[in-house]
């Protein structure tokens, strides 16, 4: 996440790096792990920075990577040597998409907020205990919110993050919650404050950033639901804190409750009762 050109939010990137490994046990999980560390910005990783990346011995990286590259998920350049991802995904990616068509459903929504909200705005998904960014319709202004495509943000200090613990299986949300990383001064520290703020979310049906993982982002979240009742992802309207209003919050959490109802029912999923009669009461407020 970056603000304009030229601005980039290197911290808030280390620590979620350093964070990352947090439930890496077996060899499997490593192997996973470090394809986690390819990114927009990041597409080509050597052995050594794989290494220093990821904190493991570099013969561990190399046999890892090279079990990768057997099975497609991963390949290395043919000039540098370098590894990138490999064409398995695409495969997997296209399957995903043939039974579950996230990115035909959303995509038009979240254009149509960005148009609506002159925002950058995103759809980001709980894969696993990941929060990854799937989708990003950036704002048509000079001064705007960048997301890569592809990146993860932590869980317990994005509005992204906050809105899918608010609406998650308890149990899920205090493991998620567990050992925040303080990326800014108002970053909330403790598991208690993260479920604090989630719970004023679920109480809302919004969620809300204030600078908690970018000092200059303010940003408003909602959830997307599964077929289960419980958040799989959240589309989220990033604004430059300069810009932002009372007033104009207040339209981004309308525009922003109102993609993310519409995303949950183009994904054949029912709106919970609990969050549809929070959207009902904004409606007739």
């Amino acid at each position: 996440m970056r603000l304009g050109k030229g601005w980039r939010a290197d911290i808030g990137r280390r620590r979620l790096v350093a964070g990352r490994n947090k439930y890496v046990g077996t060899t499997v999980d490593k192997a996973l792990s470090l394809l986690g560390y390819f990114n927009e910005q990041r597409a080509d990783i050597g052995l050594s920075e794989l290494s220093r990346l990821s904190g493991f011995d570099k013969a561990a990286v190399l046999r890892m990577m090279q079990a990768l590259c057997r099975h497609g998920f991963a390949e290395q350049t043919p000039e540098t040597k370098k590894y990138r991802l490999g064409p398995s995904f695409l495969r997997f990616a296209r399957l995903r998409e043939l039974n579950l068509p996230t990115t035909e459903a959303v995509q038009p929504i979240l254009d149509a907020l960005a148009a609506d909200a002159k925002e950058t705005c995103h759809f980001s998904m709980r894969t696993g205990r990941k929060l990854s960014t799937i989708m990003v319709a950036e704002s048509p202004q000079f001064t705007r919110v960048h997301i890569d495509v592809g990146g993860e943000l932590p869980f317990t200090a994005t509005a992204s993050g906050l809105a899918i613990l608010a609406f998650s299986d308890p149990k899920l949300a205090d493991e998620l919650a567990a050992d925040p990383i303080t990326y800014t001064a108002t970053s909330p520290a403790s598991s208690q404050a993260v479920l604090e703020r989630a719970a004023q979310a679920r109480k809302l049906g919004y969620s809300c950033s204030p600078g908690y993982f970018e000092d200059e982002v303010f940003s408003i979240g909602a959830p997307v639901f599964g077929t289960d009742g419980q958040a799989i992802a959240a589309i989220c309207i990033a604004t430059p804190q300069s810009r932002m209003t009372p007033a104009l919050e207040a339209e981004h959490i309308a525009r922003v409750m109102q993609a993310s109802r519409k995303a949950t029912l183009a994904l054949g999923a029912v709106i919970p009762a609990a969050f549809r009669h929070l959207f009902e009461l904004r409606e007739v407020a």
